[in-house]
């Protein structure tokens, strides 16, 4: 009845007093007797648990005993003496090895029986009887082994009343069983000592039908005990008591006639004390109920006690009975309430722990180190795959599922552990599953309890699976290992920042660009100090303004490895949600290459600029000089002609001879113009630089004077080249006069030739230089040098550092020119106050053809017989000059002002032309063009050309054909006669 749900009204108290007192003696009453028969049930109970605890710890010391007399009988069968004599049939022999064993196990192990059995199960040799043999083992154990080939133990009941526990191993070798192995443990111990073990008294009888009444008796004396007891019960006699003497209450209870059901509880009284008795029926090896084991529970003390307990609570009832009922009730639910809570506590701790266990999915272990055995929870069997009952209680079911790599690491650790030396067990290690396939474990256990020698009794660990864990280590490991291998590929490296403690960190790479080593500690100021320090304001200043909101991406200086490199530093600075900087994380990439590479392109970039530059203004050069030629081919013509009448008029002789000589330096002048544009019309031949440059030697020392000395020194097997020979006398000079002017007074000057392999490594760091054989020409001097800035405009026309009147700007860039049309190219390396060299290189002429000597020619001027000549030019001052100048020489002149007239004439003419002399540029037609079309018509028709420059019309890139005729304007009376002459006198093209 719930008290609780009841209020207390006035006045009802006095009402039912004597209902109330009444209901509360029979509430009295019947509460004693219940609590007697619970308190009577749970005794009962308790040695229900007991008995059934002994009867668990029987079969547990059974199957301890199996496991180690299979050990035994492991050791035996591996022992090749005892195998050699069993083989052998040598039973002395095999007595004399197995003697010492067979007292050792008896002593140690209480192993009683040892037989060698042969494969027909005739028994060869009894250790405990050697004499006994040749009769054939029948018992149960050793028929299950022969039959099924494998080991069999079981209890089996002995003619002298004993139990005796057997284990039957065949004994096979090399696939055969060439006998038996059965040992024996007696058990007549394992009762008293499993009573001693649990505190109750326990009392076995056997059937006598089971036994012989004369061995059995035998027997007993043999053991020093009273056979008489054969006859106190009728089907059964009593072979085992941890009792003195066995009471005659307790002998109907081992009859099967009048026993008690195993199931339930009897209550026997004797010698002033009270049990309660339960039975066990005893089978042996061959499932045969052979006889019963009562088991008895002293329960004396407990029946007093709660017979005092009863009695007391009677008397506390008739104590308290005038006021129990309020407080009753209010103890009632008073006690209500605590076992709610505790019940509700302890169901929310059991709540908890499941959850705990569940949600850590770990699988727990617990060793009984003196047992040898090892609880696995079901999680444990579940990770590796396995269902709760695939795997046994032995410690060798995570022995053997160890890797073979892991498993002596393993066993040091534990070993350590359970020697003492680390305070916990913690390893990681492989386990095989069922399917195969190896789990990751974190294994970790702790020693609970240790003997008084320190040795274990009681190991409990867990097992975690962590092979994903494993997975994501190993992942992470070639994430970040493929990381370090792209930053070094890509020369970058990767930082870490906490801005607030100033720490630093670093990737293995950013150590090896600041040229640090990676152990190196690392804080703001040491990154500092690795900077170029021209660069560390600006770093700094960038630092700053990021910090302040803005982009830090930097380019600057550091020292590496004893070099000077440069790097891009870029980074991303996370703040708070207030603003302020927390962190940041930024890359630095190694950009020297890059930067190198710039520098290259821009000096590269400059070449190209000035090469375009010169090419311009030597198109430009090129263009003035053809129309100033055309002039000055008039000027001189003219004045040719007035001087052949000038007669005896000296002073108008003068005159006209000053004209000619200005025309002709204009023309020396515009000469030089085409050589730099490379317009200049050359006649190349194969020459030896040497004989060349030796040629011109008494030449060079007149224009150096007698202060400076020159120093020739031609190189040995010079390759031949190409080249016209007035462009060598050209070359040498300009450039030995301007260092002439460079010495300034004593001094030396060098020329010198060389053979030059050019690489690309050479062309690559040169825009102007090809790879390929060149033959070197070099001029130095020691004169006073020149600064980069001049030398940047030394090639271009007009560019002078002389006074006024002392040169012309021309010299260098005729030689620039010259160089350029020959498919070469000019070096300069000068320093100031040191001197300077002018090293020119020209392609290598790949021919047979021996090179020629340079010759001067000298003739008068040669006279037409009146030949017919036709004049095609486009300037009628120059047209008009010509007809004149050839007129003077004796030839008939035609002339035309343009390709169409010239065209007419010759359809029109009916005499053919010996000759024809035709401007190369004119409106309409070149004058290329019109020979062309002509020859045509008349193919022997002899052409002479003539032009301020040629810009290919006439030859290919300034090289004349070898068939063409060429007179460059402007030209004089005689150089025109002696063309003339040369084409109409040379053989028919």
């Amino acid at each position: 009845m719930d008290l609780s749900s009841h209020k207390y009204r006035p006045g009802i108290l006095s009402r039912v007093v004597l209902p109330l007192s009444v209901a509360l003696f029979l509430l009295i009453a019947i509460a004693v007797v219940l609590i007697y028969r619970v308190q009577q049930s749970s005794m009962q109970e308790q040695v229900r648990l007991k008995v059934a605890g002994v009867r668990h710890h029987l079969a547990q010391v059974m199957d301890t005993e199996a496991r180690l007399l299979a050990m035994q009988q492991d050791l035996i069968v591996r022992d090749q003496d005892l195998l050699q004599a069993f083989v052998a049939r040598d039973r002395d022999r095999l007595l004399h090895l197995s003697a010492g064993l067979n007292e050792q196990l008896r002593s140690r192990y209480n192993i009683t029986h040892m037989y060698f059995v042969l494969p027909d199960q005739t028994c060869f040799l009894r250790m405990h009887h050697p004499a006994i043999f040749g009769d054939r083992i029948e018992r149960h154990t050793m028929q299950r082994a022969a039959t099924s080939g494998q080991p069999a133990h079981g209890l089996e009941l002995g003619l002298l009343g004993t139990f005796t526990l057997r284990r039957v191993q065949p004994w096979i070798v090399a696939g055969e069983c060439i006998g038996y192995i059965e040992l024996g443990i007696d058990t007549r111990f394992i009762p008293a000592g499993t009573a001693a073990d649990h505190a109750v008294e326990l009392v076995m009888s056997l059937q006598k039908k089971w036994l012989d009444r004369e061995k059995w008796a035998a027997g007993q004396r043999f053991l020093g005990l009273d056979p008489a007891g054969w006859d106190r019960l009728d089907d059964q006699v009593i072979v085992s008591s941890t009792l003195a003497t066995v009471p005659d209450s307790v002998v109907p209870h081992l009859n099967p006639s009048h026993g008690i059901h195993r199931d339930k509880l009897c209550t026997i009284a004797f010698n002033g004390r009270t049990f309660f008795g339960a039975t066990q029926p005893l089978l042996d090896a061959g499932d045969r109920e052979v006889g019963v084991l009562l088991l008895l529970d002293d329960v004396t003390l407990g029946l007093a006690a709660l017979n005092r307990a009863a009695g007391v609570l009677v008397m506390a009832g008739l104590l308290l009975w005038g006021g129990l009922t309020a407080l009753l009730g209010s103890q009632v639910r008073r006690l209500e309430g605590r076992l709610s809570r505790s019940i509700t506590q302890l169901q929310e701790s059991e709540q908890r722990w499941k959850f705990a266990l569940e949600g850590s999915r770990d699988g727990v272990w617990d060793w009984d180190v003196s047992g040898n055995t090892v609880f696995y929870s079901k999680r444990w069997k579940e990770m590796l795959g396995h269902a709760e009952e695939e795997i046994g209680s032995e410690l060798v079911e995570w022995e053997s599922r160890l890797h073979p790599e892991d498993r002596e690491r393993v066993r040091q650790e534990f070993q350590r552990h359970l020697v003492g030396e680390d305070e916990y067990y913690e390893c990681e290690h492989r386990l095989r599953c069922q399917d195969g396939s190896w789990k990751w474990i974190l294994d970790r256990g702790k020693v609970l309890s240790r003997d008084a020698a320190g040795a274990p009794l009681r190991v409990i660990g867990t097992h975690t699976d962590i092979s994903e864990h494993r997975q994501a280590v190993e992942a992470l490991r070639v994430s970040e290992e493929n990381l370090r291998l792209a930053q070094a590929v890509s020369h970058t490296g990767s930082w870490f920042l906490d801005i607030a403690s100033g720490a630093l960190t670093w990737s293995e790479e950013s150590y090896r660009l600041f040229g640090l080593p990676p152990a190196t500690p690392l804080t703001v100021d040491n990154f500092f100090a690795c900077i170029h320090p021209d660069d560390r304001d600006a770093v700094l200043a960038a630092w700053n303004a990021a910090l302040a909101g803005a982009d830090y991406d930097i380019e600057h200086r550091t020292f590496s490895h004893g070099e000077v490199r440069w790097v891009r530093e870029r980074a991303e600075i996370r703040r708070a949600d207030d603003g302020s900087p927390l962190d940041a994380v930024g890359t630095v990439q190694d950009i020297t290459d890059r930067k190198r590479a710039d520098q290259e392109r821009e000096k590269l970039q400059a070449q190209l600029v000035q090469a375009q530059k010169m090419e311009s203004v030597g198109r430009l050069a090129g263009g003035i000089a053809h129309d100033f030629n055309n002039k000055l081919g008039v000027i001189l013509g003219y004045t040719e002609m007035a001087m052949m009448r000038s007669g005896q008029d000296e002073l108008l002789g003068q005159f006209l001879e000053e004209i000619r000589t200005a025309a002709e330096r204009s023309a020396d002048l515009t000469s030089q113009m085409l050589a730099y544009a490379r317009r200049q019309t050359i006649s190349p031949r194969i020459l030896d630089l040497n004989d060349t440059v030796g040629g011109m030697l008494k030449m060079l020392h007149r224009l150096i004077g007698e202060d400076i000395t020159l120093a020739w020194q031609p190189g040995g097997g010079l390759w031949p080249v190409k080249l016209d020979p007035t462009q060598v006398d050209q070359i040498l000079a300009n450039l030995v006069v301007n260092a002439r002017d460079a010495i300034r007074g004593a001094g030396n000057m060098t020329i010198e030739t060389a053979n030059q392999v050019i690489d690309a490594d050479y062309c690559a760091a040169n825009l102007e230089a090809r790879a390929g054989d060149f033959v070197m020409l070099a001029v130095s001097d020691d004169g006073c040098g020149m600064s980069q800035q001049i030398q940047n405009h030394i090639f271009e026309p007009f560019f002078t550092t002389k006074g006024v009147g002392e040169g012309t700007g021309l010299g260098l860039a005729t030689v620039y020119g010259i160089i350029k049309q020959n498919n070469g190219w000019i070096g300069v390396y000068s320093e100031i106050g040191q001197g300077t060299t002018f090293k020119m290189y020209f392609p290598r002429h790949r021919s047979d053809a021996i090179p020629h000597p340079a010759v001067d020619e000298v003739s008068d001027i040669p006279r037409g017989h009146g030949e017919l000549v036709l004049l095609v030019e486009d300037e009628l001052p120059l047209l008009d000059l010509g007809k004149m100048m050839l007129k003077n020489l004796g030839y008939q002149v035609v002339t035309a002002g343009s390709p169409a007239e010239a065209l007419q004439r010759v359809r029109e003419q009916t005499q053919p032309f010996d000759l024809m002399v035709i401007d190369v540029i004119m409106p309409g037609m070149n004058g290329r063009d019109l020979v062309r079309q002509l020859r045509s018509s008349h193919p022997g028709l002899r052409c002479l050309f003539i032009s301020g420059y040629t810009a290919n019309a006439i030859a290919h890139h300034g090289v004349l054909d070898e068939d063409t005729n060429f007179l460059q304007k402007p030209f004089t009376l005689q150089g025109l006669a002696e063309k003339v002459h040369q084409v109409l006198t040379q053989s028919q093209a």
